[in-house]
């Protein structure tokens, strides 16, 4: 059974009527876990149709959110006075008709969309309708700091990189983070690395050791929807994935097959090579231009001075709308992701502003669009912020909240590349709580570019994102860790993630309540948080800073 509420019915009015603050004895405003499941249930209903960008249920958790800060009594920080900070942007459908072929010396074959390929980037203007060449290139990987370079002595003017997915195996950790991934495994750096090199798009194949980023049918369903980029963004290329049944064929003609290919991985002795394969795209979309909205609101500060600067907590708000239909289910109502994040900065905001004294910076609370899409909503603020760039002192971004259960301990994704880290770590050991390290299954280092946290440090802001770790009250590790993976390969990114699958919300109330402790901590701090010698943001936060 669902739960549903119109966005003008009871059940919304009653979430902003929960809002109003209730103070207990000692005067001090705690967090509340009915407070977030309201508001995290009414935005992830299905009135609001999953939230995609540009769409009739974005548009109306827009109003939502808006209306939700003004009776939290946050200032208004986007445009005209209002709470909205417009975000043109620009989509593209492909639509079931698009198809590329693949010429091959054994074979000339029309592939098909969404069944042997999917549309990373679906540019109609990327490639004339003629055959482009491929190249393979290895891992698609450029790391100096390794002395590693895929591209060395290769040529992809023009053509195609084919490249495969994850990157060298190392049990090393100062070689390829050795257990843990690298940003380097990211699609989306593979893609920017190819075309800076001359190409024209990329090919993306399995490996034996592909995980998440290459997981063929949850890719499939985050992809099935508009490629979206900001109005003003330039082409980037053709970017597809091949399935794993067709990724074999690309290599007729060339000197090793795609079998040798991978068992380079365990040999260390990968190599790149002109194929004897091109495709040709025939891609047909219908394309949109139109405007979503970041939510902007501020908790003024109390210090005359340092009010004048501020803590960013960030949450993105969109999700992906409409997709392929599970069980009879075409909603993807993003309850976990990122309603209860969503949620949670909303409570961030109403403890801060609601308590006997408010913190001496000022609390930015962004909630943005288009995350899902490429962190479009946190890219474009961060180029027209309401306060300036320089005076933005940190962001805690909160994606998700912890739901399995209360937990005792924490996994500052980003930590350890700011002073924030060590905040953090002190802010966690007066609530009890141990800094952690996830399991190896969830261990990967480019997990920060995964949301908007990345946007801010690119653009010099120290940021982190706090996650809950793996040791919880009354369940073994071994079993924490397989329902996190039965969650992700069931749930996220799938219709099921929605407001009636059980979820623990004392954990979620747990999670604020650290959150609120480690905003509260780096706004009252007159020293503001500094990135480490060697971070490779430290040189933005100079720029900005100018």
């Amino acid at each position: 059974m669902r739960i549903r509420f119109s966005p003008g019915s009871r059940a919304v009015c009653f979430c902003a009527a929960m809002l109003a603050p209730v103070h207990g004895a000692s005067g001090q405003v705690a967090p509340e876990a009915p407070r977030i499941r309201a508001v995290a249930a009414t935005l992830a209903a299905d009135e609001f149709a999953g939230r995609a960008p540009g769409t009739a249920g974005g548009d109306r958790a827009e109003t939502y959110l808006a209306r939700t800060m003004k009776s939290l009594g946050l200032e208004p920080m986007g445009d005209g006075g209002g709470y909205l900070q417009a975000v043109p942007m620009h989509a593209s459908r492909p639509l079931p008709e698009s198809a590329v072929q693949l010429i091959t010396p054994c074979t000339s074959r029309w592939l098909r969309l969404g069944q042997e390929f999917l549309l990373h980037t679906s540019d109609p203007g990327a490639l004339a309708a003629q055959p482009v060449s491929l190249v393979f290139a290895g891992y698609g990987i450029v790391a100096p700091e390794f002395d590693y370079n895929d591209y060395a002595g290769l040529d992809v003017r023009g053509a195609i990189a084919v490249v495969l997915d994850g990157e060298p195996p190392s049990r090393d950790p100062g070689w390829f983070g050795g257990e843990r991934a690298t940003i380097h495994a990211s699609v989306s750096v593979k893609q920017r690395v190819a075309m800076s090199r001359g190409a024209v798009g990329t090919v993306a194949l399995p490996s034996r050791r592909s995980h998440g980023d290459y997981d063929w049918e949850s890719s499939r369903r985050t992809l099935a929807g508009e490629d979206l980029t900001l109005a003003y963004s330039t082409s980037r290329g053709l970017n597809l994935a091949l399935s794993p049944e067709v990724a074999p064929l690309l290599f007729c003609g060339a000197a090793v097959t795609f079998e040798e290919v991978l068992r380079w991985e365990s040999t260390h002795t990968m190599r790149s090579f002109p194929l004897a394969a091109s495709l040709r795209p025939r891609l047909v979309s219908r394309e949109r231009d139109f405007r979503a909205a970041n939510v902007v609101g501020l908790v003024r500060g109390r210090d005359p001075k340092l009010s004048a600067t501020a803590v960013v907590v960030s949450a993105h708000h969109d999700h992906l709308g409409l997709g392929p239909a599970v069980d009879g289910d075409t909603i993807y109502n993003g309850m976990v992701d990122n309603a209860l994040g969503v949620a949670g900065a909303l409570e961030i905001a109403r403890v801060l502003a609601a308590g006997p004294e408010r913190p001496r910076r000022s609390v930015l609370v962004v909630l943005t669009t288009g995350e899902e899409r490429g962190l479009l909503g946190s890219s474009y603020f961060l180029g027209h912020p309401p306060l300036p760039l320089e005076n933005l002192v940190a962001n805690v971004n909160v994606d998700g909240l912890a739901f399995a259960g209360r937990f005792r301990d924490v996994v500052p994704i980003g930590g350890e590349l700011s002073t924030l880290g060590g905040v953090v770590r002190e802010v966690a050991a007066k609530a009890g709580l141990e800094i952690a390290r996830p399991p190896a299954a969830f261990e990967h280092a480019h997990w920060f570019a995964f949301s908007d946290q990345q946007a801010f440090a690119e653009a010099g802001v120290p940021a982190v994102l706090v996650n809950e770790g793996f040791t919880l009250d009354g369940v073994s590790t071994d079993e924490a860790v397989a329902r996190a993976v039965r969650w992700g390969s069931r749930i996220y990114h799938s219709p099921d993630d929605e407001p009636d699958q059980p979820l623990d919300f004392s954990s979620c109330e747990q999670h604020v309540g650290l959150l609120v402790e480690l905003v509260r901590s780096v706004a009252d701090d007159p020293q503001p948080p500094r990135w480490h010698p060697g971070s490779p943001y430290a040189l933005a936060r100079l720029r900005a800073s100018r």
